[in-house]
């Protein structure tokens, strides 16, 4: 089992964004890391990207982080990104492994417990106010497949029923090639142009260069989210090839929000350099990666709240489900049914 689950999780992270491949070509974050508070605002998303594979915790903000907290030594995702997690338990016989983080200037600890059943891994996943006082936050399970699981075509459906794109025009001059217009509501799947027309969320990539962000709501009414990313079988296949499917389900009580980041060769400058494609799709407590101002003052969306509670020395726990497995036939299954649920 436990030769199993270090398979299952090596699979997965040839499937997902791993930036630290091309990033530490480019960038040293070392300097930045031993002396955090010679940050500055331009390096922090590298110092990140450095350091990450697989799927990033962002706690306890999901995006970019004020003045004061980047002067008090904080980064770009929250601290968990970049503090050192140790192994708390590891039971070979049953395949799980337990993982443990103190966000000592957050005053959070987070625990992540990984068991595998079968295709299905389960992440369960607790947090932990350590300060005396209530608390808005926000977290995002930062989920980024990767250009080798989209080579040759690859298809996403989600459980969610509107959206609205990124609150800003990050593209104002067209350089990075944005499609979608800015600050708009729309219904899944049908992202709004700024030509004007739509183009569907479940299509990815579309085009030869692009650069875009959205996020969308959970369906109200389901007690889990999930989305699934399935790539088409190889180009000349026969009917009945199996297709390889990534499934990703958890708690819309706790994440009510999928954000998208689409990111598909359009930055030019380094260690991007006009290569890099990938989907981030950001599991979360935010309505938009924007900052832990303005989420609150935001305050909801679509009557959804825009960010969470977390009370004086509460712990609140969740369970991500992830699967990665071969499927076959016409009709499309949905998360759920691919996680088991």
């Amino acid at each position: 089992m436990w030769r199993a689950l270090c398979v299952c999780v090596c699979d997965w992270l040839c499937l997902l964004f791993a930036p630290h491949r091309w990033c530490c070509a480019h960038h040293s974050p070392l300097s930045s890391l031993t002396h955090p508070l010679a940050q500055e605002p331009g390096e922090l998303e590298g110092e990140l990207l450095c350091g990450l594979s697989g799927i990033n915790l962002c706690c306890d903000v999901f995006g970019a982080h004020s003045a004061g907290e980047v002067a008090a030594g904080l980064c770009f995702h929250g601290e968990a990104g970049l503090t050192t997690w140790e192994v708390r338990e590891a039971d070979r016989a049953a395949g799980t492994v337990t993982l443990a983080a103190h966000l000592r200037r957050s005053e959070l600890e987070v625990s992540r417990t990984f068991s595998l059943d079968g295709a299905v891994l389960s992440m369960a996943e607790t947090l932990t106010n350590l300060a005396g006082f209530e608390r808005a936050l926000g977290r995002a399970q930062h989920v980024t497949v990767g250009d080798k699981f989209m080579d040759g075509g690859c298809s996403f459906r989600a459980s969610c029923d509107k959206g609205m794109t990124w609150p800003e025009d990050e593209d104002p001059d067209g350089s990075l090639g944005s499609k979608w217009k800015p600050a708009t509501a729309f219904e899944y799947p049908d992202l709004p142009l700024r030509e004007g027309g739509t183009e569907s969320w479940c299509e990815y990539p579309r085009n030869e260069k692009s650069s875009d962000l959205a996020t969308m709501r959970v369906s109200p009414g389901e007690e889990h989210g999930w989305f699934v990313a399935e790539r088409a079988a190889a180009e000349g296949a026969g009917a009945g090839t199996p297709r390889l499917a990534f499934a990703t389900a958890w708690e819309r009580a706790t994440f009510p929000w999928l954000m998208t980041w689409e990111e598909n060769r359009s930055r030019a400058s380094l260690p991007w350099a006009g290569k890099t494609l990938c989907r981030g799709l950001e599991i979360s407590s935010y309505a938009f990666a924007t900052s832990k101002r303005d989420n609150v003052e935001r305050g909801s969306l679509f009557d959804t709240p825009c960010f969470e509670w977390l009370d004086a020395n509460e712990a609140k726990s969740t369970v991500l489900r992830l699967s990665l497995q071969a499927v076959s036939g016409e009709e499309s299954k949905t998360g759920l049914e691919l996680v088991g649920l």
